[in-house]
């Protein structure tokens, strides 16, 4: 199973705007490697040929969605760590596409392309969702709503972004490692309890062609946080971009 599919189905999260992350098994599900990693991204077969007429490109608001695990409490919603993480991505997003020669804009939504964006987001989770249950059924993608806000902002493509975190206080850093002792002391030594990772995070990075809507390119990397607790600055998340983009074609 992909590491998508862990993060998503495993810890039954949806989409950042619709379903809270379940932080607890999402922290026992993924491995501590303690560095970003990618999958295979996934691209149309004649992207190379289509990007020549790609020259600019507008980024959309990423979807972004950030919980803490609280001692104690559910998880609780970061959403002023939404906003600020939504801007740094968009800031990692336009060096990394002007860096391959794009020209870059930030897209400019009106009260009607927000309702398209949201279900745009929510047709890439599903494609995401399909993919992964059906790899051997997978089928060209297609984002509702792409070509309209590319036609509105004159751009020849448009960048979808989702970002899901979960880090935890220290509070409940501090009571997982009293209890791993309690129980380590109990037994004597014999059950020494695996420690959880302190955050967790995966990054999408979709590009979709404005002139049909069809995704002409995406990737996806996931980072585990071991020892440190994530607090999803630029030093958290730039290299979570640099390894979606490390595969993009040249």
């Amino acid at each position: 199973m992909n590491s998508w599919l862990k993060f998503r189905a495993l810890t039954r999260v949806g989409l950042p705007h619709s379903t809270p992350l379940l932080p607890a098994l999402l922290l026992l599900v993924l491995s501590a490697s303690g560095c970003a990693t990618s999958e295979q991204p996934v691209g149309r077969s004649d992207f190379a040929a289509r990007r020549q007429n790609i020259k600019t490109v507008a980024i959309v608001q990423p979807d972004v969605k950030i919980i803490k695990k609280v001692v104690g409490n559910p998880e609780q919603p970061l959403t002023e760590d939404d906003a600020r993480v939504a801007t740094e991505l968009m800031t990692l997003l336009s060096h990394e596409f002007s860096d391959r020669s794009f020209k870059v804009q930030v897209a400019n939504l009106d009260s009607e392309s927000h309702d398209r964006t949201q279900s745009a987001y929510d047709q890439i989770s599903y494609g995401q969702l399909n993919d992964a249950q059906h790899p051997t059924l997978t089928v060209p993608k297609n984002v509702g709503g792409a070509t309209d806000i590319a036609r509105s902002n004159k751009v020849d493509a448009v960048v979808f972004t989702a970002f899901q975190g979960v880090t935890r206080s220290h509070g409940s850093v501090a009571a997982e490692v009293a209890t791993d002792v309690v129980v380590a002391v109990a037994t004597m030594g014999i059950i020494v309890p695996a420690k959880s990772p302190n955050g967790a995070a995966q990054l999408l990075v979709v590009l979709v062609d404005g002139a049909d809507g069809n995704v002409l390119w995406q990737n996806q990397s996931t980072e585990t946080w071991p020892v440190e607790v994530p607090t999803f600055e630029d030093k958290d998340i730039a290299p979570m971009m640099t390894a979606v983009f490390e595969k993009f074609p040249p």
